[in-house]
């Protein structure tokens, strides 16, 4: 509740599916167990991700993040490159 851009992406969001004619409670009801089972299976699909990935990354870690960091490097030195 005390987050601002979860309060504007779902002021922004929920007022195009809610029609008035209906009953407001059941129609908030089934968008937010929408959102839920959506929500829960994301964070369970990347959760299960990176479980697999753990022992790759324990090996590689050192690597791995000395990779990435290079790919970081790299965007922020062609950023002002950019016309």
């Amino acid at each position: 509740m005390t987050n601002p851009k979860g309060l504007l992406f779902f002021s922004a969001l929920l007022p195009q599916f809610i029609d008035p004619q209906r009953s407001l409670v059941v129609q908030f009801a089934v968008m937010a167990a929408t959102y839920t089972a959506t929500e829960f299976a994301t964070e369970y699909a990347l959760a299960s991700a990176a479980y697999r990935i753990r022992p790759w990354l324990a090996r590689m870690g050192r690597r791995f993040n000395r990779t990435c960091g290079g790919v970081f490097i790299a965007i922020g030195a062609a950023l002002p490159l950019r016309g």
